[in-house]
């Protein structure tokens, strides 16, 4: 079964897929990281919106 998907040994197909798979692991790990990193930055930029929107509004 592992021959049908990598195929022999030093074959092209072999290279191809565990390149692809690397491939697709960094692109994986790089979007969990950039996406712990950059959304709460901007979440916590939207909480301190809200959060001086609703001063206007008690000042008021």
């Amino acid at each position: 079964m592992l021959k049908k998907i990598f195929g022999k040994k030093k074959s092209i197909q072999r290279s191809l897929i565990i390149s692809m798979f690397v491939t697709v692991l960094v692109v994986f790990i790089s979007s969990m990281i950039g996406f712990y990193l950059f959304v709460d930055i901007q979440a916590a930029e939207k909480l301190i919106q809200i959060n001086i929107e609703n001063e206007e509004q008690v000042i008021k």
